[in-house]
């Protein structure tokens, strides 16, 4: 059975990171650039955040019975198939499980400007994720 007590806490800590990354997401990218406290935090803000996703993600697919993913972007897509998440936004937010892999274990090579595109282009994939597992909870 969901316990929803872990889906509520990692719910909270994801929109709470959301919130510091829109903070972030004002800034500029030379800015964010040319700052290695400001760089840090959004890299930071962002692992945590997709790290909320995937620790959700996992206690649905265990609590569901569903198969176990080999990699993380595989948790966005069994939630898929499982029609937890609609498949097109699984496929579409699937990739934020590899860069999580780059944020933690590749981090001396991460890319500034792949970390604001994401910053900017994606952002909104991990509110709609989190309205999405609110709305599971309900």
């Amino acid at each position: 059975m969901v316990n929803p007590e872990i889906i509520v806490s990692r719910l909270s800590r994801l929109r709470e990171y959301i919130g510091y990354l829109k903070r972030l997401r004002r800034l500029s990218y030379q800015k964010l650039a040319n700052d290695p406290f400001l760089r840090a935090s959004l890299e930071r803000y962002l692992h945590l955040a997709i790290e909320c996703c995937l620790d959700m993600g996992n206690h649905l697919i265990a609590d569901r019975g569903l198969r176990k993913a080999e990699e993380y972007q595989e948790i966005f897509l069994i939630l898929g198939e499982a029609k937890i998440l609609p498949k097109p936004f699984a496929k579409r937010i699937a990739p934020m499980g590899g860069f999580r892999n780059i944020l933690v274990h590749d981090y001396l090579r991460v890319d500034p400007r792949k970390v604001y595109a994401i910053l900017r282009e994606r952002l909104p994939d991990l509110e709609r994720f989190a309205r999405l597992m609110a709305k599971f909870l309900n």
